[in-house]
């Protein structure tokens, strides 16, 4: 085995350690979710595509963290030190720096989302997400394998230049934002209406990916409704919503693994 090989070998045992971590910290939070969804759900769950997002979870962590971590060598480390770094602050500010650390992530994701959505190359991949016939807390992670690398320019380098490299931010900071994640795809009846305009809400994320044509290319945003609601793409629910079908027109077999090919078919 050549040094490289014992190289990249290392470089994938440490990820899948990493992969390891960040599910065991998810897991209690997930299957809350999961157990609530069966006895409550708002859609009837849809238990091969459960199945599927759940083999594939592990394996987009992990790919996606390596090839990250491999586009990151490339980035000179003095300019990701961050002008506003949140492990600097303490107490309330390090809250109020988190905030708007979350503003500018969704500021920046929201354009990258609208493009996802508007350009057609970008969206044979990010069809990959939206083909979960019922969104739910396992379909979090159902993105293909390279999505984080259209991440890479438009959100995490600029995060990362104003607020520093990921490694430097505290683990609650790191993890926050992806049980957040669990929560807005979380497969939940409940309108949550008095706070449906501060946070983004499981009702307000499954119309962007409801299949419904009033709701086409509506609510980008992943934490607050404020970037929708400037731009014009926010839809909010009423009494009268009623609860959103998902899915996408195929015209391959919903959990087929062609999806995640590295040119997808859809």
């Amino acid at each position: 085995m050549t040094i490289f090989q014992s190289e990249f070998f290392t470089t994938i045992f440490t990820h899948i350690q990493g992969t390891i971590g960040a599910l065991s910290i998810a897991a209690p939070f997930l299957t809350l979710a999961i157990a609530l969804e069966i006895i409550l759900p708002g859609q009837k769950i849809n238990v091969r595509s459960n199945v599927f997002n759940i083999i594939y979870t592990p394996i987009f962590l992990t790919i996606s963290s390596v090839i990250l971590s491999y586009l990151w060598m490339l980035i000179p480390k003095d300019i990701i030190r961050g002008i506003f770094n949140i492990s600097s602050h303490a107490g309330y500010l390090q809250i109020i720096v988190f905030i708007i650390y979350l503003l500018v992530f969704d500021f920046c994701y929201y354009w990258l989302h609208r493009a996802q959505h508007q350009w057609n190359w970008l969206w044979k991949f990010h069809a990959t997400h939206h083909s979960d016939p019922n969104v739910s807390a396992l379909t979090t992670s159902r993105h293909h394998w390279l999505e984080d690398v259209f991440r890479f320019i438009p959100v995490l380098l600029p995060l990362s230049i104003i607020f520093g490299s990921l490694s430097s931010l505290p683990l609650w900071a790191l993890v926050a934002p992806g049980l957040y994640g669990i929560f807005i795809h979380w497969n939940c009846p409940f309108q949550m209406r008095p706070i449906q305009k501060l946070i983004v809400t499981p009702w307000f994320h499954r119309v962007h990916h409801s299949i419904a044509l009033e709701h086409r290319d509506k609510n980008f945003a992943v934490f607050f409704p404020f970037w929708d609601i400037i731009f014009g793409t926010a839809f909010f629910s009423d009494k009268s919503t009623p609860y959103p079908k998902t899915g996408i027109e195929t015209s391959i077999p919903i959990n087929s693994w062609r999806r995640l090919l590295p040119i997808p078919q859809q």
